[in-house]
């Protein structure tokens, strides 16, 4: 983790239990950094980083929501509005910062948002148009193991026990 956050002053790792460790940042933009620009994984898992004051009970600290970059593919030009975007992605998170333009491809709009780890990923958003629904997909990136049935992040498909699988299969009949 040192080198991916590539601190200029000494960082302090204190381990508090086998998942958490508390890092001690010597300096406010080294701390900002790890904060608030990741990285977000390591190996293939999260990685949730929360500013920690030292007076707080380290289990009492919430660590639930993770700044993550989503992109709408294929929008159209019209729908490249601050304000639509916005209701586009009102159940996806806070948003935090938005980029409408400037991609090199040119083929999406560049969200961050605050998205709580115990929420369900926005897969798809869509405008209604007279009588016609346009569908778009949202991609993140980064991600770590994700639950593609039920949208979780931290487990995957074989290791989901939620009552989202339980009823897809009453519905379908597996």
């Amino acid at each position: 983790m040192r080198a991916a956050w590539n601190q200029v002053q000494h960082v302090r790792f204190c381990p508090v239990s086998p998942k958490l460790l508390v890092v001690q940042a010597s300096c406010l933009g080294d701390s900002e950094r790890m904060v608030e620009q990741g990285p977000r994984l390591f190996g293939n898992w999260l990685v949730l980083t929360v500013p920690y004051d030292g007076f707080m009970k380290v289990d009492e600290v919430p660590m639930v929501f993770m700044p993550i970059w989503l992109r709408i593919h294929k929008l159209p030009d019209g729908f490249c509005k601050k304000g639509i975007v916005e209701q586009l992605l009102k159940n996806a998170g806070e948003i935090i910062e938005m980029r409408l333009y400037g991609n090199t491809r040119g083929d999406y709009v560049r969200t961050r948002v605050r998205h709580d780890i115990f929420h369900s990923l926005t897969k798809f958003v869509s405008i209604i148009r007279g009588k016609e629904c346009q569908v778009f997909l949202v991609w993140y990136g980064k991600l770590a193991r994700l639950c593609s049935v039920c949208g979780l992040i931290g487990h995957d498909v074989k290791e989901c026990g939620t009552s989202v699988h339980e009823e897809k299969n009453r519905k379908f009949g597996a």
